[in-house]
């Protein structure tokens, strides 16, 4: 028998990923979503699912568009849709195929990569078009995020969704991997799929830079890192897995798309599966809605909580992030 290990799982999920979506525009929409509609019903028993459905009521502002699209695939693209944020005003967004409808309902609807009021340095790495920086932003109204993403017709298209949000944000246009140099990056027609060494057909070189190289001048600049997302095909395991203790422990929470046998961050963090998302919580926090007891029970409207740190010397660093914070948008 064969046991898969963590770069198969990950890697094996990018190349179904991929082969999931071979087509454009709306035919491809329709096909896949018609497709999907089975396992979507039947996923509905599944608690992250059923949080998904019922927070579209009170995520979209025309839920009945959203559902239509969501679970039928119906609709053309590129769309422009209208989302509540917690204050209560219209986030608009532009998506361009189904695939992207996914993603909206995994970051806003599913809450894969929950955010909190206090969250104030956020990195993503791989941020496509900028659906879950969206959401970072609108959910932690003091945070300033720095994204990775490196094909350049998803950075502008990222640059459109965040209008409006200039100065909360830095873009790297690169790849991120386990070194510095250039890498020969995958990508397909609708830019949520690609990934280094990701078997596409089409192809681009792209610099690359060092996961924790990045993590460590992040982390001396403002002190720690609220949010860690990582989301960049094939890599997410090596990524995750390199992270030394000293960095690990000076970041609240890390988000990671692939599956794990064992908690790699097992000094530092708490560790559960959620879907086809890693959850990592750093030990040193308590009062976080640790999602197995709170997730049920929220919405994206009413997700305000903040993690309480363990000493008053925690509490400290946080504050004085947020002085540098400040600092750190007029610089960036």
């Amino acid at each position: 028998m064969h046991v898969s290990t963590g770069r198969d799982i990950c890697s094996t999920l990018a190349e179904r990923k991929h082969r999931r979506t071979p087509g454009r525009g709306e035919a491809s929409a329709m096909k896949t979503g018609h497709r999907g509609l089975t396992g979507v019903l039947s996923a509905l028993g599944q608690r992250r699912h059923y949080v998904a459905a019922r927070n579209m009521l009170t995520v979209y502002r025309h839920p009945i568009d959203g559902f239509r699209r969501y679970l039928f695939g119906r609709g053309k693209y590129p769309v422009r849709l209208a989302l509540n944020t917690p204050e209560g005003s219209s986030l608009p967004l532009t998506v361009y195929s189904y695939d992207d409808i996914l993603t909206v309902n995994e970051v806003f609807c599913r809450l894969d990569y929950p955010a909190v009021a206090l969250d104030e340095i956020i990195v993503d790495f791989g941020s496509n078009i900028g659906i879950s920086a969206a959401y970072f932003l609108t959910h932690a109204p003091n945070s300033f995020l720095h994204l990775y993403e490196p094909l350049p017709w998803n950075i502008e298209r990222l640059r459109r969704n965040l209008s409006g949000f200039e100065g909360r944000y830095a873009i790297h246009q690169c790849a991120v991997g386990e070194s510095d140099g250039e890498a020969q990056f995958g990508w397909e027609s609708t830019g949520r799929y690609g990934g280094i060494g990701l078997r596409t057909g089409n192809y681009l070189s792209v610099t690359c830079q060092d996961s924790n190289q990045i993590l460590e001048d992040i982390i001396a600049r403002y002190g720690r890192i609220d949010i860690l997302k990582i989301d960049i095909e094939t890599l997410e395991r090596q990524v995750t897995e390199r992270i030394p203790v000293w960095i690990a422990r000076n970041i609240g929470r890390v988000y990671v798309e692939c599956m794990f046998p064992s908690n790699p961050l097992e000094p530092t963090h708490t560790h559960r599966r959620y879907g086809n998302v890693s959850q990592f919580v750093n030990k040193k926090f308590r009062g976080w809605p640790h999602l197995d007891h709170t997730i049920s029970a929220v919405t994206p409207l009413t997700l305000r909580t903040s993690f309480i740190a363990d000493n008053d010397a925690t509490r400290k660093g946080i504050e004085d992030v947020a002085g540098d914070h400040v600092i750190a948008r007029s610089g960036s």
